[in-house]
């Protein structure tokens, strides 16, 4: 949350947004006070008496006409008004991108963790297999499918962390900051795990590509 706070004030295209507001206020204030015939002012003057001059201060409040700038006061108005929403719809558009990547991160880290179980699982499986092969219980055709299973999986994982960090780094770009990762939004940077050692008769599989 204080990220995504940070983010709405200081984006880039929301600090952009924000100066087109402050730059409409002060076209606002500029016309009011025009219309009210500006600040009193004191300005410094002289004169003659009895052949001594004197410095005198002159002071001048100008009277309001409030039939004039009426024009200019309601188009700095509007002008003010459409400026604030830009701003408003700017902040909504940044939102839901940080939204998304939000989101797709929390894909990209469950779609990790899995990946991790069934390497897991496919690993002991092949490893069961093998057992198995070595006192003679099954064939090597068993152990064959559980080594291209686990390959599979692990290739599967490894494109799960690709995405996981293509993920983190459109967080950091819709957040337009360094995010410092949390446990649960660092993306894991283990090794994958090598599959286990191919039996034997493995080491004879040709592999061929039409």
């Amino acid at each position: 949350a204080r990220l995504r706070r940070k983010a709405l004030l200081e984006r880039d295209d929301v600090r952009a947004a924000w100066q087109r507001v402050q730059a409409a206020q002060a076209a606002l204030q500029l016309a009011q006070t025009l219309r009210d015939g500006g600040a009193p002012s004191i300005a410094p003057g002289a004169e003659r008496d009895q052949g001594v001059n004197r410095l005198v201060l002159g002071v001048r409040v100008p009277l309001p006409l409030f039939n004039q700038h009426q024009g200019q006061i309601a188009a700095a108005r509007a002008r003010l008004a459409q400026r604030e929403a830009m701003l408003k719809q700017t902040q909504a558009q940044a939102l839901a991108r940080i939204e998304q990547a939000e989101t797709a991160l929390s894909a990209a880290q469950a779609q990790a963790r899995q990946s991790a179980q069934l390497i897991a699982v496919n690993s002991a499986l092949l490893a069961a297999d093998s057992a198995a092969q070595a006192k003679g219980l099954i064939g090597p055709a068993q152990p064959l499918r559980a080594q291209l299973r686990l390959l599979s999986t692990e290739r599967a994982a490894l494109q799960a962390r690709a995405a996981q960090w293509h993920a983190y780094a459109a967080l950091q770009s819709a957040l337009q900051q360094q995010i410092p990762p949390t446990k649960a939004q660092r993306p894991d940077t283990s090794p994958v795990p090598a599959a286990l050692s191919a039996p034997t008769h493995l080491s004879r599989v040709i592999w061929r590509t039409e």
